[in-house]
């Protein structure tokens, strides 16, 4: 504890030993002790040492200042090593909301940020496209079956129809098509044929077949 007949050390100094007209000459490295503290410590995660400040036994208002400087918003500072001057920024992808970050927080889904050192991640215009199904309301329903068919689907056509076409027939319904074919003329000839034959037979009755 400090008496009256000793002068506690300025900050970030310390004595090696205790005694009579011992001076302050030792300086904490690399760490920080601040008025009442024993001994140096390191900088707490999330600040950074401060090597640029000078304090003067002379300038007791250099005194106040930190060593230890908490890390602004997009930056971070963790525990495995000592920041020095300046924390580490927040790599794209990442961001860090509050000032003395530890680490750096991932943007969510649907949310992007393409810079170092930011606080929060922008939305990504793309996530705003959601595609639904579209939802016909009943005063929307189509009034006929027709304009639900899909237009590729192809339709039924009669065998009379001149307009049908053999193009959703497959193979070997296009052979049965050529075959009933042939078999339908042989017959359309057969019966033409015995037709003319019985027409002359009644003309010339004394003629022989």
């Amino acid at each position: 504890s400090v008496s009256a007949s000793c002068v506690e050390c300025m900050p970030d100094y310390f004595t090696q030993q205790p005694g009579i007209g011992e001076q302050c000459l030792n300086k904490c490295s690399i760490t920080a002790r601040n008025f009442g503290e024993d001994s140096c410590t390191e900088c707490p995660s999330g600040n950074y040492y401060d090597n640029t400040l000078q304090r003067t036994a002379n300038n007791s208002s250099s005194w106040d200042a930190l060593r230890c400087v908490p890390c602004g918003k997009g930056q971070y500072a963790s525990s495995d090593s000592t920041a020095i001057n300046e924390c580490t920024l927040c790599r794209p992808g990442t961001y860090q909301p509050n000032v003395g970050g530890e680490s750096c927080l991932d943007c969510s889904e649907g949310y992007y940020q393409p810079e170092f050192g930011q606080d929060k991640c922008e939305l990504s215009s793309i996530s705003s496209l959601t595609i639904r199904p579209t939802i016909r309301s009943p005063t929307s329903m189509p009034t006929s079956m027709s304009t639900v068919m899909p237009t590729a689907m192809p339709t039924a056509k009669s065998a009379n129809d001149p307009t049908a076409t053999s193009q959703s027939l497959s193979p070997g319904g296009i052979y049965g098509v050529v075959i009933g074919g042939t078999v339908a003329a042989l017959i359309i000839s057969f019966v033409l044929r015995f037709f003319f034959c019985s027409k002359k037979s009644n003309r010339d009755p004394n003629k022989p077949h």
